[in-house]
């Protein structure tokens, strides 16, 4: 089996995919781990219910509304209510924010992506990304990469394929698993991989990256 990850820039983070994310147990386990890890800034993240000090203070709000029957049903939909409180380390204190907005696109994206990724570790999976390093800086890229390089993460053999244009993410890659698109004449786009270029003397200990840019491989935009 396979899923496949499209993530736009004008994606907005969904608060209730957030909720279903937390809910999942696994995720929740390795989550301290991957945080610390990935160093952006959360101790935690938590899903909690509306608590008894923030009804009551709903309550004093609301005592001019007409009706009892409307305040049961309002106090209930309150009770109900949850919140995702993301806990970050300042200045040795962990301080809660309430609201998403105040956490950057790439940490929130970093969550997402982090999400499927363990869901594919776990089963198995492949998982498709386009354009891996949108929104995210280039250490958390190399960090989810080599949760799939990483045998003991990694058991079951998922596979990850992913498209990028930072070809700083070519330096941890094999030639085998780079893979280039071109443009022919015709228009035709053709797919080559990087190792097939055998005639570049000791091709698996050499800087990708640098041979790239030197041309060797080709697939550069025309023009340059």
């Amino acid at each position: 089996m396979h899923s496949n990850l499209t993530l736009g820039g004008e994606d907005k983070f969904n608060l209730k995919y957030l909720e279903k994310m937390l809910k999942d147990e696994d995720f929740q386990t390795g989550l301290p781990t991957f945080l610390q890890i990935a160093d952006v800034g959360i101790e935690t993240i938590a899903l909690k219910k509306t608590d008894e000090e923030e009804l009551n203070q709903l309550l004093d709000v609301i005592q001019n509304l007409e009706g009892e029957a409307r305040l049961k049903k309002f106090l209930s939909n309150a009770a109900q209510s949850k919140k995702v409180v993301f806990t970050h380390k300042i200045e040795g204190n962990q301080i809660d924010f309430l609201d998403q907005e105040l956490e950057s696109a790439g940490t929130l994206q970093f969550l997402v992506l982090l999400y499927h990724i363990l869901l594919a570790l776990k089963n198995g999976h492949l998982l498709i990304l386009d354009e891996i390093e949108l929104k995210l800086h280039p250490n958390l890229v190399a960090f989810l990469l080599g949760l799939f390089q990483n045998e003991a993460e990694n058991p079951l053999c998922a596979q990850l394929i992913f498209s990028f244009h930072n070809t700083a993410f070519m330096e941890f890659l094999a030639p085998e698993q780079l893979w280039f698109a071109e443009k022919n004449e015709e228009g035709q786009t053709e797919l080559f991989s990087a190792a097939d270029f055998q005639d570049i003397k000791d091709l698996h200990q050499r800087n990708l990256e640098n041979l790239y840019r030197l041309g060797r491989f080709g697939a550069t935009p025309r023009g340059l």
